[in-house]
């Protein structure tokens, strides 16, 4: 993209999740390689001289181990890789569960890196003593294309070793772990212009010898940036693969209550302001399945006939409206109820329930699970009064309509699905000075579509199924106690 918001090129390339005993990771070579790939492809139809900067940006929870010269020592291991516990409970129980929350604006969890890292130095010592940093892919694309290893504030709160509020690196957390600041990158600021891209990688990656280097943040966040969610009451409606709502904070908001419930304070983009996250981890991820598992013969007619399966499920979930109830806990129940142990249910079905009512089920259950957790933010003082969807969800005008019904609040469609590549864009025109702030950089990338508003209608019907919905956590549990918890 350019400062007056032309986009010039773009590539996608996808890798395989690695799965085995419980290991979920990465092959960080294959990721790097395809990295190398979609850059070369999306400044195939771009001048040379119009590439100016590269801005960085990545998942987190992610630990990718590289040696000094930037040789990869090992496969990336992912937030959903099982390993961790034990080295959790150890910095928990030296330095305290709600201490680290404190610090960390983090729910304790397995899942953040520093208890991966841990793991390492544990299990794997030698590939800890040749590992000269431990990054995550925000901070491994910077060090590759650069030499030198920054990472965001937003991404170092991730790896649940930072402290948050005075943006540097925990030595308490840190001493209890075991491991050295050293280990890790040097927080920064996003939009701070690391430098110059390597000579070798300008000539690999077909970009002009002086192009620069910029810090990004968070996936989550640069998408927040990039839908325009720069103010307090706002929220980007993440529905992707994980369904997420990026909340802006004006302040940090970090105390017993968000720590044990599982919402997370992190730095913004914007310097001085925060965010927090409501998630549901089964998401896009429940509604895929649904479409491999129960729609699986609707599937292959589409895909044979040309047609887009998610619309046409849509045409059928239309007016397909029952008392069916999903708890979408498929992958576990996050905030607010941190249960790993928690699974999916389907609660109401009789011989006479049809595919269309499952499916529509399926999207409400994720929305109640949505309101609750809008819900419980509001409690705690972070009410939202507008939200900006985008990711593969947001092209369902069914899914769309109905959110708005459940949550009670507007919700504009973003024209785009790549509000991070946008968000990007902003910080990259910010750091070159196009732009004075990022509000400027975003009113130039920025497309609102369609605006959803609650149909006054629905209101007492989900009201009442929302009701309902909230005993179907506690009615799981229940089943635990009695059947012993599986996972």
């Amino acid at each position: 993209c350019d400062e007056r918001g032309n986009m010039y090129g773009s590539a996608y390339a996808s890798y395989e999740t690695i799965r085995e005993n419980g290991r979920h990771e990465l092959n960080s070579a294959e990721v790097w390689e395809k990295i190398c790939i979609v850059i070369r492809e999306a400044v195939t139809d771009s001048p040379e001289q119009k590439v100016e900067a590269i801005c960085t940006s990545s998942l987190g929870e992610t630990v990718v181990p590289v040696d000094k010269n930037g040789n990869i020592l090992g496969n990336a291991m992912v937030y959903t890789d099982c390993r961790g516990d034990e080295e959790l409970n150890a910095i928990c129980n030296e330095v305290g569960r709600l201490r680290v929350g404190s610090i960390t604006g983090l729910p304790p969890s397995h899942i953040f890196a520093i208890c991966k890292v841990v793991w390492l130095k544990k299990h794997e010592p030698e590939l800890y003593e040749k590992t000269y940093k431990f990054l995550e892919f925000e901070d491994f694309l910077t060090f590759m294309l650069t030499g030198q290893a920054y990472i965001s504030y937003s991404l170092a709160s991730r790896t649940m070793a930072f402290d948050v509020v005075r943006k540097c690196w925990s030595n308490e957390i840190l001493l209890a772990a075991g491991v050295p600041e050293s280990k890790f990158s040097k927080p920064c600021s996003t939009g701070t212009i690391i430098g110059q891209i390597l000579p070798d990688m300008a000539q690999r990656l077909h970009l002009p010898k002086k192009t620069k280097v910029i810090v990004g943040a968070q996936d989550q966040i640069c998408a927040s940036v990039g839908a325009g969610i720069l103010e307090d009451g706002m929220a980007v409606d993440g529905m992707g693969s994980t369904h997420c709502i990026t909340a802006v904070l004006k302040r940090p908001i970090i105390n017993e209550s968000t720590i044990n419930k599982g919402y997370c304070c992190c730095p913004h983009a914007i310097n001085g302001m925060y965010a927090t996250y409501a998630y549901n981890f089964s998401g896009g991820n429940l509604i895929r399945w649904f479409r491999d598992t129960f729609a699986r013969y609707e599937y292959e007619t589409c895909r044979e006939k040309g047609i887009n399966i998610y619309q046409y499920l849509d045409e059928m979930a239309c007016n397909a409206e029952s008392d069916l109830l999903v708890l979408p806990h498929f992958t576990g129940g996050g905030p607010p109820y941190m249960d790993d142990g928690s699974r999916g249910m389907i609660c109401g079905m009789s011989l006479n329930t049809t595919l269309q009512q499952i499916y529509r089920a399926f999207m409400e259950g994720i929305s109640f699970e949505m309101r609750n957790n809008l819900d419980e933010l509001a409690d705690k003082g972070t009410r939202i009064h507008k939200l900006r969807a985008c990711g593969g969800g947001a092209n369902s005008k069914v899914w769309l309509q109905m959110q708005s019904d459940i949550f009670g609040i507007p919700i504009e469609q973003l024209r785009t699905s790549e509000a991070g590549t946008l968000g990007c864009a902003a910080i990259c025109g910010k750091a070159l000075g196009y732009f004075k702030n990022l509000q400027d950089g975003v009113s130039v990338y920025l497309g609102i579509g369609e605006t959803y508003m609650p149909n006054p209608e629905k209101k007492e019907y989900y009201n009442k199924k929302y009701i309902q919905y909230k005993q179907m956590y506690r009615a799981g549990r229940l089943i635990r106690n009695v059947t012993g918890e599986r996972r």
